[in-house]
């Protein structure tokens, strides 16, 4: 775990976002639905505060939901933010926050469960107890997720596993400090397309993308055969949850790259964020944008 310094901050303020998820989920005749729990168990010196934007499963979360979390912290006065979120789409939500937010100058930390409060075993309590205390007790600034006593940096985190509580981690396997960071853009493109290869895939179809990301094999490989569309923005990352890309390890890689295909060596959730953020700008300084680390989002 990343250990830092501790501030003297006696009169602290935090505020917690409740935006739904697991966590606060019922049983209903249709399964786990989102409402509001009893979060009167967090014990804190400090003054706590809520929020409530929108309660939803995070299966339904979209853009303008990430965009609402980045304008409240924003324009928020106190002094540390815990958000409450659902697992299925939260490293989605802690990229495009770090992207949005650069160095906003206090620590955002995301958490949830993979079981909701309501289960006596939840591992709910213990992830929002840790949540809040890393808020009040970090000194560095940025974006994480705070799971199974475990601070992953918001723009390297991948979801492992469908039902472990132990379901978080970092995509170069690294704890890693969030740095001085900068601040990508403000909104979000949503013509962009996000592409597996699999054995039966011969030709991408862009779909008058703006910028298309493929998902291919292992450290970064292509199939040969693959027929690129001329003019078309395409970057490359691994299908692969953990490990960096390097797509000068084999000739297939070699190969799609000389095909003009951009490698990025960054988890999935932070190169989808990353390249919405980015393809609001005119397309070559989107590109370079891509090729830019703001926020410690390489991996190592």
């Amino acid at each position: 775990m990343i250990k830092y310094a501790l501030e003297d901050m006696s009169n602290m303020r935090i505020k917690i976002i409740r935006t739904g998820g697991t966590i606060e989920s019922v049983p209903s005749e249709n399964g786990l639905q989102p409402s509001r729990a009893d979060f009167s168990f967090i014990k804190s010196d400090h003054e706590i505060k809520y929020a409530f934007p929108f309660t939803v499963d995070s299966s339904d979360l979209n853009g303008e939901n990430v965009l609402n979390i980045a304008n409240i912290i924003k324009n928020d006065t106190d002094d540390a933010l815990v958000i409450t979120h659902g697992t299925d789409t939260m490293c989605y939500t802690a990229a495009g926050l770090s992207f949005l937010l650069g160095n906003i100058g206090k620590p955002i930390i995301l958490t949830g469960s993979m079981y909701p409060l309501c289960d006596n075993n939840s591992d709910g309590y213990d992830n929002l107890q840790f949540a809040v205390d890393s808020a009040q007790s970090i000194k560095n600034s940025g974006v994480y997720i705070a799971m199974q006593g475990r601070l992953i940096h918001g723009a390297k985190a991948v979801k492992m596993h469908t039902h472990s509580v132990k379901a978080f981690a970092s995509a170069d396997g690294k704890d890693t400090p969030f740095p001085n960071a900068t601040g990508v853009g403000d909104n979000f493109n949503h013509n962009i397309k996000i592409e597996y290869i699999t054995p039966f895939t011969t030709e991408i179809s862009t779909d008058n993308a703006d910028a298309v990301l493929l998902c291919g094999y292992g450290a970064g490989n292509l199939p040969s055969r693959l027929k690129i569309p001329d003019n078309t923005h395409c970057y490359l990352l691994s299908q692969c949850q953990v490990g960096a890309v390097n797509s000068s390890l084999y000739s297939t890689g070699v190969n799609a790259v000389n095909k003009g295909i951009i490698p990025l060596n960054m988890a999935l959730p932070s190169a989808v964020m990353k390249l919405a953020i980015a393809y609001t700008y005119e397309k070559e300084i989107a590109k370079q944008i891509m090729q830019t680390e703001y926020c410690g989002e390489f991996l190592c």
